[in-house]
Order: C-alpha cells, then structure tokens, then sequence
C-alpha cells in the first residue's frame, strides 16, 4: 500500500552503512513477516542477473541503477505485487535488500527470452462468428476478435479487459485460447493489446471509415457469454477514434465495429457523458446522453512487445494509482459540499497518513452529529461555530498535504513503468493527483485565508 506522506527520500550521501544497514533490514524483517507467495519463476537463494539496466530499489527510494548482467540472490519474492527481493552488500560488506520487478530479471547465466517470430501463413477472411471471442479474467468479462495484420492473424482486445490478469480465458463456438505468459504487444497511444496467433483465419481492417455509413457492433455484451450484434451508424470520425450509434455496453469492450463489407473500422471501446456541461446546452440533443467510442486500427500504431508477465505487473501497478484520484476526488466532495455532515471510509487502511486523515474527519463529524437537532444557546452555538470552522481548516490543510505527497510519490513510482502506454497512463494520474492538490488549495484560500496551510 502508499504512504500518504511519501517514503523518505534516502541520500546516499548522507547515510552511514549503519543506517542503510539497519534501515534496509527493518524493511526486509517487514516484507517477509506478511504473508509473501513465491513466484514459480524465483525462489530463495536463486542467483539472478538483471535483464537490462534498471532502477534496482532501496525500500521506496530509488539506491541506483542496476546495470544489465549485473548479478543477486533472491531473498523472497512477492507473488502478488511481481516484486522480487535481492541480496547485495553495502561499503563494509553488510547485506542489505534491494528490490525489482521479476519481469527485469532472468536465472544468472541464462540465455534472454526472446519473443518467437510471428510466422506467416497464407490468410483467410473469418466471418464475424468465426473470429468474435468473448473473455474472462479474475476481475471481469469483455470481449475480443482475431484480426489480421501485417501478413499475420493477432488476437486484439482492449488493454484494459485483460489489465491485472494473471490469466485470461478467451472463448467461442469453436475454440478456448488461455493467457497465461508469453508475449504481448501493447499500443503505444491507445487502449489496445494484441496476442499473436496460430490461426489462419481472422476479419480484415477497412481501408477507410465514413460518417454516416451503417455498421454492427459484435461483442460479449453485459458479460452474458453470448456474442450480440448491436447496429447503428458511425456518427465521427478522428485520428485514433470514431463515435458510433451502436447501443454497446460493458462487456462489448474489445469487440470489433464492422462496416457492411464485414471489415473492421474500430474497437468498442468507451462511453462517456458529459456532466460538466450546461443543461441548457445540451438539453434536447444527442450530447444529453452517453457517447460510445471505437479506437481505430491502423498501420500508424506503434506496439511495445513485452513478456505477458510486465504486463500484468504494470497494469495492476496503474490500476493501484487510479483509486488515489477516485478517493480524494470522492473525499472533496464530501468536505466542499457536504462538509462534516457525514463520515467517510477508507480503502487503504494500511495507508497511515490517510488512515488517519479519515479517523480524524470522522471524530469531528461525529461530534457534530450529536449536537444535530439540539437547543443551543448564542454562546453554545457561536462555539459549535467555531469547531466547526476549525476543524474544516485543519482537515483541509491536511487533506491538501496528503495529495501533495502522495503525487510525489506516485511520481517517483513512475520512473518504474516502462511500456509507454501504462507510463502516460500513470503520468496523467499524477497530473490529476496535482490538480486536484491545486483546487482545494485555491477553493480553502477564499474561505480559511491565503495562510491556512500554515
């Protein structure tokens, strides 16, 4: 789990080797006391080497970079998080823990994986019931097709049907195709993953996409395992997406948008609904309601080929920073709008600096609370007040530190991620974390004084 506060940022120039040794011990005593599973990749005492030159981790600061070859032992591994512990030494030969991903490391002397070649065959075009899949992982279902691309057939899906999924089960009338390892290719810019495949057989892509022109939506919708055909029109047309009619729902993710020649022209991807804009503006139109988009596949994609493995530990990774926006989002509402008028939870309880924020919060509503509906007098009411404001003042001041922090910390677990997709990914989620840092902050100021923070 996050700090709120942020992990201390460790100088190797101002540390002892007593300190480090000392430190670094406390933390490996903390990540072996829990309940740690080992990866079927790494045990104990394996000797490894890094794959690449890479960050190599002291707690949650950055000691060095790794250089590639460079060689370990492993002291435990954290199934759960990908996170492998490693035995080095210090200046007077002391052995402290250090930390990577075992996506960056392979058994000392073993040859590099290397991603097999994509062999191609003659093709054949599938007709919709031949190539539409629907997908299961741990957390969800949704959808997926076989397309052919580049001389050769790919099973395409959205990034974020099979994101955070150890293993992902995909399904039709005629075939069941499991994930669980090996190599997956992930769009640069959009939310789009491909798998190679053995098939000859798979839809082929439009050479181009027209407003206005009738096309079908196939796809898992609502989960329900059972491939629908959705019609509508394409309603716009961009660079990387197109705005469809087609009624799609969750489940429908990854599926393919076809045109009435059977080609595919986008992959059901989103909806959206504006909730920032006027009524008056949108009332009476087709903006008033959800707007569904495809992400278009073309030959302009750039695709970042990595082990299934990183996948699955880069997006669980993103996945853990995207609940810090929500939280503090969901939080500054409640305290603009609803302030102190009811209590709010916490989903990271291990998390001490928001664990506290919320206990603190709480106290305070709930001290209001049992004053709701009283008789006060002038004296009893103007120090009802004066609580009142007081603890807004302080909780927001500490609100508006814990995000601060906390975007700092995300910013620095950032540097860590290196598909750049889920990099961009994480890097919005700190730009969000900042601005959401700044709006309280100028919001309080109007209310508490330019000085509430101190």
């Amino acid at each position: 789990m996050l700090a709120a506060y942020g992990p201390p940022r460790f100088n190797r120039g101002n540390q002892s080797p007593a300190m480090k040794t000392a430190l670094a011990s406390l933390f490996f005593f903390c990540a072996t006391a829990s309940h740690l599973l080992f990866a079927e990749n790494f045990v104990k005492g394996d000797k490894v080497e890094l794959i690449k030159d890479t960050p190599v981790y002291f707690k949650d600061a950055v000691l060095r970079v790794g250089k590639s070859g460079e060689q370990f032992t492993v002291l435990a591994v954290q199934a759960g998080t990908h996170r492998v512990y490693l035995s080095t030494q210090d200046a007077l030969g002391k052995e402290i823990a250090v930390s990577t991903l075992d996506s960056e490391l392979r058994k000392a002397g073993a040859a590099e994986v290397v991603a097999p070649p994509v062999v191609k065959k003659e093709l054949h075009e599938a007709t919709p019931e031949q190539a539409v899949y629907v997908v299961e992982t741990k957390s969800g279902k949704g959808s997926a097709f076989l397309l052919q691309m580049n001389g050769a057939c790919y099973l395409v899906t959205n990034a974020h049907v099979v994101a955070s999924a150890p293993k992902a089960e995909f399904k039709n009338a005629s075939d069941t195709t499991v994930i669980s390892g090996g190599f997956v290719e992930v769009a640069d810019d959009r939310d789009l993953v491909r798998f190679p495949s053995n098939s000859d057989k798979g839809l082929m892509l439009a050479t181009e996409v027209k407003a206005d022109e009738n096309v079908i939506a196939y796809g898992n919708s609502g989960g329900a395992d059972v491939v629908t055909k959705l019609r509508g029109e394409v309603l716009g047309v961009g660079v990387e997406k197109i705005e469809v009619s087609c009624e799609f729902i969750p489940g429908n993710s990854g599926g393919p948008i076809l045109n009435e020649k059977g080609n595919v022209v986008g992959i059901a991807s989103f909806l959206t609904r504006n909730t920032s804009m006027a009524e008056w503006i949108k009332t009476g139109t087709r903006f008033d309601k959800a707007r569904r988009f495809a992400y278009r596949v073309n030959d302009g994609i750039t695709w970042s080929r990595i082990p299934f493995k990183q996948f699955v530990s880069e997006s669980t990774q993103v996945e853990a920073m995207r609940e810090l926006p929500e939280f503090f989002g969901d939080a500054l509402t409640q305290m603009l709008y609803h302030s102190l008028q009811s209590q709010i939870s916490n989903p990271f309880p291990t998390n001490q600096a928001v664990a506290n924020f919320t206990k603190a919060y709480n106290r305070a509503a709930t001290a209001l609370e049992k004053g709701d509906g009283a008789y006060f007098t002038q004296a009893a009411l103007a120090k009802y007040n004066a609580y009142l404001k007081s603890s807004a003042r302080t909780l927001t001041a500490d609100f508006v530190r814990i995000i601060e922090n906390t975007a700092k910390e995300q910013q620095f677990k950032v540097q860590g991620i290196k598909t750049p997709f889920f990099k961009k990914q994480a890097q919005d989620v700190v730009a969000e974390l900042h601005e959401e840092a700044k709006y309280v902050t100028d919001n309080a100021k109007e209310i508490f004084g330019s000085d509430f923070l101190k």
